[in-house]
């Protein structure tokens, strides 16, 4: 696609900032072990990891197929989208540095103090809004198909997911004593944006990359029970001290629901994939089985709420967000420039998996009698190896020019 030409620089900076952010999640897991600086916490490490993943990674690299959707058929859109994603990329790691040294808090500026972290997040939203308006500008000239009806739906939960984020904007801004507001609202943005925008966007991506346009049965089928379904998963991360019997009947029946559209879309794709027979996406799709049956399971006993359970929480997160979602756009690219050597590509993946089992072992669904000693300190070393993996995979596209 002539695209990948285009937004090449696009994804080498994503693909660079996806570095960053894995070092990052490096030096969280090397904080709990051993000493770190004092003027970093491991809640602002946390915080910086998570943002620069959300906001140079997981958001423009699907924005930047969603633009070559476009520009295959209104090539003159292209400056206007890649201006818009070098903004999405700008000010979302300008947010990096405020997250790692003070997190949420203001910063002392003369005899100021401004909540910069704050500022940057509500910025990076506005340019996710600046994006959606230029797609929709040219998105009736575009060819209506089963992507572009993911593309639309990803972006809609985008745009819902970000009202959470100004609900913890506003929280911080107002200074408003509300833990079940607070907590709400972030869970609220952190379901809508991985379960809705995330997930919906990768469909579309592999829709797109596959070929698949069209299907036997309405689309709606596909997409309803995801975008009706996500928004109410939300209660699922949250403290048991403030749930009730209501959040959580309707964070059960979201998450059936959702599970259920999930599972159709698989089917399809699987069949596409099996057909093809082609490594990456098996993988990338056993991922989203993992996924699948993880929500199912927290929809299944919630009395458990063991999706909101820490260590099964981040396990989960990474399955989706790093397991199946990024496995997804590096394969996706590579499908588009097929002249990029693999070898670190299948390191990527290798060193993707290695740590996921190692998250499945400190998950709680293994009993920690059972781990050896040394189980934490493997975890931290091994969470390197991703980083280094991705580095060698940025230095493949940067020199295959």
């Amino acid at each position: 696609m002539t695209f990948v030409k285009s937004f090449r620089s696009v994804w080498l900076w994503s693909l660079a900032f996806f570095v960053l952010a894995a070092f990052t999640g490096f030096l969280y897991r090397f904080g709990i072990l051993y000493s770190l600086p004092a003027d970093l916490s491991l809640n602002n490490i946390r915080h910086a990891h998570s943002h620069l993943m959300f906001f140079t990674w997981v958001t423009p690299v699907p924005m930047l197929f969603i633009a070559g959707y476009i520009t295959n058929r209104v090539p003159e859109a292209a400056a206007a989208f890649k201006k818009c994603l070098y903004v999405v990329l700008i000010v979302g790691f300008a947010s990096f540095p405020f997250f790692l040294f003070y997190g949420y808090m203001p910063v002392p500026i003369g005899p100021a103090e401004l909540p910069f972290s704050t500022i940057l997040s509500g910025l990076a939203m506005i340019t996710w809004y600046w994006f959606t308006w230029i797609y929709l500008k040219h998105r009736e000239k575009s060819e209506p198909s089963l992507p572009r009806m993911f593309y639309d739906a990803a972006l809609l939960l985008l745009f819902i997911s970000s009202l959470g984020a100004w609900g913890v904007a506003v929280y911080h801004f107002g200074d408003i004593d509300n833990p079940l507001l607070s907590t709400a609202t972030t869970h609220f943005f952190l379901a809508v944006f991985t379960g809705g925008w995330c997930v919906l966007s990768a469909f579309g991506i592999i829709y797109q990359i596959l070929g698949i346009r069209q299907v036997q049965f309405h689309e709606s089928w596909l997409l309803a029970p995801i975008v009706l379904g996500v928004p109410l998963t939300f209660p699922f991360g949250m403290p048991v001290d403030l749930l009730n019997n209501q959040l959580l009947i309707s964070a059960s029946f979201g998450a059936i629901i959702v599970v259920l559209g999930l599972a159709v879309n698989l089917y399809i794709m699987a069949r596409q994939v099996s057909a093809t027979k082609i490594w990456w996406w098996i993988i990338a799709l056993n991922l989203l089985g993992a996924t699948i049956l993880m929500l199912f399971g927290g929809a299944v006993f919630p009395f458990m709420l063991w999706i909101g359970e820490h260590g099964l929480r981040v396990f989960y997160l990474h399955v989706l967000l790093l397991g199946f979602v990024s496995i997804t756009y590096l394969g996706a690219w590579h499908t588009l420039k097929p002249e990029l050597d693999k070898k670190a590509f299948k390191l990527v993946i290798l060193t993707i998996l290695l740590l996921l089992a190692m998250l499945l072992l400190s998950s709680g669904l293994v009993p920690p009698s059972w781990l050896p000693a040394w189980h934490f300190q493997a975890l931290t070393w091994i969470s390197l190896l991703p980083a280094l993996a991705v580095l060698l995979e940025w230095y493949n596209n940067w020199k295959t020019g």
